[in-house]
């Protein structure tokens, strides 16, 4: 549940570590937490859960807050236990990381100050890695912040709105949307809409593209090397697109997913039911 800001640090993710205390329904001990910015102030509120109960911990704070409060049970027979929150504020401590290590090198820190003709001298650079090797990992894990950070980037870049300049950009590659909304850019929203039909269209413009080839080897491959595919999934939903290719050398682009899976409904038969229907009714080349 980590935010998304205009600088990020270590994924904005801190660990928070606990003792478990004497007996179950016991405070847990609160060892520490980090990294979070200077005057952090952490709210203990963490109890002492059953043997082999796992992480039932909930961490709370808000964007550019001073504050944590830590809920939620720890398991009785794991000292040391460590789970897992959002930074409050990366900007400050990103600003706080730059400074120690100015000071460690022994730049003198004083008021800030411009002039015009004062000449500015490169400390540092630091140049991230190529965009293709980023989309290569954002699909491996399927990380939602960089996800959000492509999202509120491309936004910026275009100067409006993140999910009209996606939707302005897939319009002019042919993609005509029905019932459509977005409103982030990691999937987390329950609130966004799209046709499984509208999904692979973009898939399929993303081929057609100028990046086509190495979009398609960023994508997981299984079933003897016939589909490659990202998998999205949480709490009742999976969804998955991509491409199969058919013994007949066709190559399709496909959207499957599914809403509301619980009980006896088992998303993995669906999707085989699905992708062999495919494969057996594809056209000729």
């Amino acid at each position: 549940g980590a935010g998304a800001f205009a600088i990020n640090v270590d994924h904005n993710r801190l660990t928070a570590s606990f003792d478990p205390g004497a007996e179950v329904g016991a405070p847990a001990k609160f060892l520490g937490g980090s990294p979070v910015k200077a005057g952090t102030h952490w709210a203990n509120h963490v109890l002492t859960g059953p043997p082999g109960s796992g992480d039932q911990t909930v961490i709370y704070s808000e964007p550019y807050g001073d504050q944590i409060t830590m809920r939620g049970t720890i398991p009785a027979d794991d000292p040391g236990f460590s789970t897992g929150g959002a930074i409050p504020d990366p900007a400050a401590l990103a600003l706080e990381i730059v400074k120690k290590r100015l000071l460690k090198k022994g730049v003198v820190l004083g008021d800030a100050v411009s002039s015009p003709n004062e000449a500015q001298v490169v400390l540092a650079s630091h140049r991230s890695a190529p965009l293709p090797e980023i989309v290569d990992h954002l699909h491996k894990v399927s990380d939602n912040l960089e996800a959000q950070c492509f999202f509120l980037t491309l936004g910026n870049k275009e100067k409006m709105d993140p999910a009209l300049a996606l939707k302005k950009h897939w319009e002019a590659a042919g993609v005509s949307f029905a019932a459509w909304r977005m409103l982030d850019g990691s999937g987390l929203a329950r609130a966004n809409m799209i046709r499984p039909l509208d999904l692979a269209r973009v898939s399929a413009a993303v081929r057609r593209g100028p990046a086509g080839d190495r979009f398609l080897r960023s994508l997981s491959v299984y079933a003897n090397g016939t589909i490659s595919s990202k998998l999205g999934a949480m709490s009742g939903v999976k969804t998955e697109v991509g491409f199969l290719r058919c013994a007949n050398g066709r190559e399709l682009p496909f959207a499957l997913m599914a809403n509301g899976l619980g009980g006896s409904v088992d998303f993995w038969t669906l999707k085989g039911g699905f992708l062999e229907a495919i494969r057996q009714e594809a056209p000729q080349p």
